[in-house]
């Protein structure tokens, strides 16, 4: 196990016991050192950086993204380990055809770039990119491959 797999476990660990009921056990002996605050989500998150790959990229990221013409993008992207995507897009605020749109295709990630690619099984239909932000949040990326935004909402993150 690498070395950054064991901090996971280790923060993940400290985050679970933290949450479980709040209380700290008693020491045991008098000599022993002071308790320090209970480890917050934040704090893990903020010292133990997870590093996106093949693997816990897979699930089901879900948000709004913006759209120009509408009030968002409700969003659902699901990763599968087959490498192949679907992709569900409801355009809030628009009516009629083109309200809602499915996908399918293969997926890939170049952690190297931290680029996720999209090829859409429909040939008409073009390469979607994604920043990789963290495993479990990635945000769109423009035709350049600058991340874009409308109103702040730019993010797809790990979800039901």
């Amino acid at each position: 196990m690498s070395m950054l797999s064991k901090l996971v476990v280790m923060g993940f660990t400290a985050v679970a016991l933290a949450a479980c009921d709040g209380t700290t056990p008693a020491p045991e002996s008098q000599e022993s050192a002071p308790a320090s605050a209970p480890v917050t989500a934040e704090q893990v998150t903020a010292t133990v950086a997870v590093e996106p790959t093949q693997q816990n990229m897979l699930g089901s990221y879900v948000g709004t993204l913006p759209c120009g013409d509408c009030k968002g993008v409700n969003t659902k992207l699901e990763l599968l380990g087959d490498g192949t995507y679907t992709l569900s897009e409801v355009y809030d605020g628009k009516v009629g055809d083109g309200s809602v749109l499915d996908s399918t295709g293969r997926w890939s990630a170049d952690f190297a770039s931290r680029r996720l690619t999209l090829d859409p099984a429909a040939q008409a239909w073009e390469d979607r990119y994604f920043e990789v932000l963290s495993a479990g949040h990635i945000r769109p990326l423009d035709a350049t491959g600058k991340a874009y935004s409308i109103d702040g909402t730019n993010d797809l993150r790990v979800g039901n």
